[in-house]
């Protein structure tokens, strides 16, 4: 399964568990454990899902814009990323912000990714 199905999944099982109420206990394989339990377990899968998916996203929007730095000044991977870092010190954003804008600059605009939803 892919995480957004993953996400949907638990999504609605939340709702459904939330919708009747199930109880005050549900079992789990080896453990019971209190349904307001559950539901946390639930937000807190969802919230680390998403931070996940933030840190992909990012961590390729950097990686592309090292491989554009790479072909334009004929650099190694360390060098692409000095040049992002040394922007983001001296221009006080983010490195996925210097990266975002390096890419705007291409003729073709910023490429998409396979994980762009």
């Amino acid at each position: 399964m892919h995480v957004a199905s993953n996400q949907r999944f638990v999504r609605v099982l939340y709702r459904v568990l939330l919708l009747f109420g199930l109880g005050v206990v549900m079992e789990l394989p080896g453990r019971f454990v209190a349904t307001s339990d559950v539901a946390e377990e639930i937000r807190i899968a969802l919230a680390a899902a998403e931070q996940l998916r933030s840190a992909l996203d990012s961590r390729t929007v950097i990686d592309v814009a090292c491989g554009v730095i790479m072909a334009r000044n004929r650099c190694s991977c360390e060098d692409a990323i000095q040049v992002l870092l040394n922007a983001s010190d001296q221009g006080r954003m983010t490195l996925r912000q210097i990266a975002s804008t390096v890419l705007a600059g291409l003729p073709a605009g910023s490429p998409g990714t396979y994980f762009q939803r």
